[in-house]
């Protein structure tokens, strides 16, 4: 499971497209159920995956900006309630910190935890690509899902602006019902049951 996760995480920020440069247009994004939001540089391409575990499929939905040489991801995976059910946060964060540097063959040159939103999480930092590409970024455990925000730049652009506005504009934040659902604290979503309507509240 840390291996297919990484491996994602990975093709999403060491890959680049040439683009045309100009002025950046910050663009605020949410998922439907309104659980994050985030600042990207420049207009986000969402994608749709899935992962693929032992006690079933894990969603997975990322927001994307790709500019020249940089790379901006956010986004999250949301396991299946057996599989957070014997994984601990601490686990989870720590296989997704092991996999993208292990995989990226990077040298890890920042983990220090970090809270957001009252989600336990790490910021990360580690060199890629033989050193020509620095990688920073969140993860947070928050209910069944595996919240993440990276920044794949050029060593020396680690520090800009750009960067820490990036990160520093990501938020957990209570989700909203969707049809068909109910939200329960720190639970993440299951089916609603048959009968009278239960309350929706929490995260």
């Amino acid at each position: 499971m840390g291996r297919a996760l990484s491996a994602l995480v990975l093709s999403a920020l060491l890959t680049t497209l040439a683009c045309g440069s100009g002025e950046t247009q910050w663009t605020s994004v949410a998922p439907g159920d309104g659980s994050f939001r985030a600042e990207l540089p420049g207009k986000p391409k969402h994608v749709s995956n899935s992962l693929e575990t032992p006690a079933g499929p894990a969603p997975i939905e990322m927001w994307m900006v790709e500019d020249g040489e940089r790379a901006f991801m956010v986004g999250f995976t949301e396991y299946p309630e057996r599989v957070r059910a014997v994984v601990e946060d601490s686990e989870l964060l720590d296989t997704a910190r092991d996999g993208a540097v292990a995989r990226s063959r990077g040298k890890l040159l920042i983990d220090e935890p970090k809270q957001v939103g009252g989600a336990s999480g790490r910021r990360i930092e580690f060199d890629a690509e033989g050193g020509q590409v620095r990688v920073r970024g969140d993860l947070f455990v928050s209910g069944r899902r595996l919240y993440q925000a990276f920044a794949t730049v050029s060593p020396t652009e680690v520090d800009s602006t750009d960067v820490v506005r990036f990160l520093e504009s990501f938020r957990i934040l209570p989700r909203v019902a969707q049809e068909g659902e109910l939200v329960l604290e720190g639970a993440g979503a299951v089916p609603r049951a048959e009968g009278p309507d239960p309350e929706a509240g929490g995260r």
